[in-house]
């Protein structure tokens, strides 16, 4: 399976730069929408309905960021964020849904609501795909302020 970006260029400079995300959505009419709404965003999506099609992406390359819908269900749930854990150790997970009633925290980095509005669903995906480094010295540098303003 290719990942898709239907409005990107013919450009193969822009889907280096691109971020790539792997969004599982069990509803297909929701899977779509996302898909056309990251693709018009930053991103190239890789769009799959169930947990089962994750596994015939182990041959791709790295994804930043993986969408998970909690209407898999539990097991299936579980099932894809430990093989996006395994397959993809740096890709930050966003659970679409409920995640502490089937997941350990190690297996997620965020929840969201599913009826989240879309610039507010882009906005949480451009913070978690921030770089580490500049996250992080962000984060010291406003700790830092914080303690001098003491």
């Amino acid at each position: 399976m290719t990942p898709l970006n239907p409005i990107a260029p013919n450009n193969s400079t822009e889907n280096f730069t691109r971020t790539r995300i792997l969004l599982v959505e069990p509803d297909l009419d929701v899977l779509a929408d996302r898909t056309l709404l990251f693709s018009r965003s930053k991103y190239t999506v890789a769009p799959v309905s169930s947990y089962r099609e994750i596994f015939s992406l182990r041959s791709e390359i790295g994804f930043g960021l993986a969408v998970l819908n909690d209407s898999l269900g539990e097991l299936a749930l579980r099932a894809a964020a430990e093989f996006v854990r395994r397959q993809w150790p740096s890709a930050r997970i966003l659970i679409l849904g409920n995640a502490q009633a089937a997941l350990e925290d190690y297996l997620y980095d965020e929840v969201v609501n599913h009826r989240i509005e879309s610039k507010e669903l882009l906005d949480t995906l451009a913070r978690m795909s921030e770089d580490s480094w500049a996250l992080r010295s962000r984060l010291l540098g406003q700790t830092f302020a914080k303690h001098n303003l003491e």
